[in-house]
């Protein structure tokens, strides 16, 4: 397997794009919590839909971060793969270590707000799904777009596709052999 091959300068334009879409996935569900927790009324303006769409539309960042992210997994792999360095454990190792750190802390500190907030009686009514443990549960396992999501914490639905591509490539590259 030929490793495609792109020069830094490109490489580093890929990576600044990617973090450009992370910020606009984080700057989509922030105007989302605005709207909806401070200024409803915002949404039924010209102005408030223009931003829903545009800014606010989060699957559309979230889709160019899978898209930009799928490209450098499959360029670090055949290139591993291509100079015979290629290891399914250190891939996988390599995955889950840059993803699963973060994760867990964001989703404990996300638990503590919903719990906090519900206790105080202050918990936004944005996120319909509430505070449910089979939904926690499956954020700790990866699997929230498929068990369901943890309150606040919805937005990590990413993950479980995320996961899946990581869990999917190595197979497609296995079964291209």
């Amino acid at each position: 397997m030929k490793a495609c091959q792109i020069d830094s300068k490109t490489h580093h334009g890929i990576n600044v794009l990617r973090g450009v879409f992370a910020i606009m996935v984080v700057a989509a569900h922030s105007l989302d919590l605005a709207i909806k927790s401070f200024a409803p009324e915002l949404a039924e303006t010209q102005t408030g839909r223009l931003l829903q769409a545009t800014i606010g539309n989060g699957f559309y960042w979230v889709m160019g971060f899978f898209v930009l992210s799928g490209f450098c997994i499959q360029l670090s792999v055949q290139t591993s793969y291509a100079k015979g360095r290629y290891s399914l454990k250190s891939y996988l190792a390599a995955r889950v270590t840059r993803i699963a750190p973060l994760f867990y802390i964001a989703l404990l500190f996300a638990a503590a707000v919903e719990f906090i907030a519900h206790w105080l009686g202050t918990r936004p009514p944005v996120w319909q799904t509430g505070i449910n443990i089979t939904a926690f549960l499956g954020n700790v396992f990866f699997t929230q777009n498929v068990t369901g999501w943890f309150g606040s914490y919805a937005p990590a639905w990413s993950i479980t596709c995320e996961m899946a591509y990581y869990l999917f490539w190595p197979v497609a590259l296995w079964l291209s052999g």
